[in-house]
């Protein structure tokens, strides 16, 4: 037969352990996960009102955050060349993180086991990162940072604008 305390006759350090297991318990299930953005049209849906417009035009490969627009590069383009499948993710409310809010580019080519993914700094539609994800198995996956030479990182920059 299982013995329990009623709470009044808990000891304080129990009550302690208790209460330190439900913070580190909530602390975990609130962890981080992007926001997907609708893509209707040409409109972004799902970003504050801060960060409007939010328009990305698949056609021209242009897209706009509030007064920042980027014209995607050749190499960046190339990413979207065959069938895919697009989702469109941000995250602008996360805390603890090395990231600035950013959006994220997923193309999943039809067919193929790999994805890239082009990771944009939200607020200026600065480049953090362009990658590769390697499906192994079903729960495998790894992730692998494309290296892009001067000359890319140069289009990609100057591809980005200022508007008024």
């Amino acid at each position: 037969m299982q013995r329990t305390l009623a709470p009044s006759k808990m000891l304080p350090s129990r009550l302690v352990v208790l209460f330190a297991s439900c913070c580190l318990f909530s602390g975990s299930v609130q962890a981080h996960v992007d926001t997907t953005l609708l893509l209707r049209g040409d409109k972004l849906l799902g970003l504050p009102e801060t960060f409007s417009p939010a328009v990305f035009d698949r056609k021209l490969f242009r897209l706009r955050i509030k007064n920042h627009q980027m014209v995607f590069s050749p190499f960046l383009r190339s990413l979207f060349e065959t069938s895919h499948k697009l989702v469109v993710s941000a995250s602008w409310y996360h805390t603890g993180s090395t990231l600035p809010p950013y959006i994220l580019f997923s193309i999943y080519p039809k067919g193929k086991d790999f994805s890239y993914k082009i990771l944009l700094e939200l607020e200026t539609l600065a480049l953090i990162e362009v990658s590769v994800q390697l499906r192994e198995s079903d729960d495998i996956r790894r992730d692998l940072q494309i290296q892009l030479d001067e000359r890319l990182l140069r289009d990609i920059d100057s591809s980005v604008s200022t508007l008024e």
